[in-house]
């Protein structure tokens, strides 16, 4: 898991997590770092995303940014993770990821609609990139 703003000392959040989350897809760009991965491994790396994606939202800090990113074109490890994670968790919105990614992409991605970025080896020169940005509501002060 990757750290833009690290916790500080004595705390359990963070202002912005990356969340790079093991897939079942085998890499396009790096066949050789993908491992060999089965249709039957699909329930584990399922499993494994889910609980990942919840410590990133526990530890996400009020106003903080979380992206949880998976090589996979799979529903289940994609549009269904975050859904699944959004539903128990009302403070957190989903952004609008394909218009950050049109601010700083030197071309343009021509994505789906949605709030999330599919990114495809044939159209973008990536893996089946999935990226969906989220954000944990502030605390109100009353």
């Amino acid at each position: 898991m990757g750290v833009a703003s690290a916790p500080t000392a004595g705390s359990s959040t963070a202002s912005c997590w990356t969340r790079p989350a093991p897939a079942s897809a085998r890499s396009a760009v790096a066949p050789k770092r993908a491992g060999r991965k089965q249709p039957s491994d699909l329930a584990g790396l399922t499993a494994l995303q889910h609980e990942l994606l919840e410590a990133a939202i526990q530890a996400l800090a009020p106003g903080g940014m979380l992206a949880y990113v998976t090589c996979s074109p799979h529903l289940d490890e994609t549009r269904k993770a975050i859904a699944g994670a959004l539903s128990g968790h009302p403070d957190i919105a989903l952004m609008d990821t394909r218009a950050v990614l049109a601010r700083i992409a030197t071309r343009d991605l021509d994505l789906a609609p949605g709030s999330h970025a599919q990114l495809w080896p044939h159209r973008h020169g990536t893996d089946a990139m999935f990226i969906q940005l989220m954000t944990k509501a502030a605390d109100r002060q009353g």
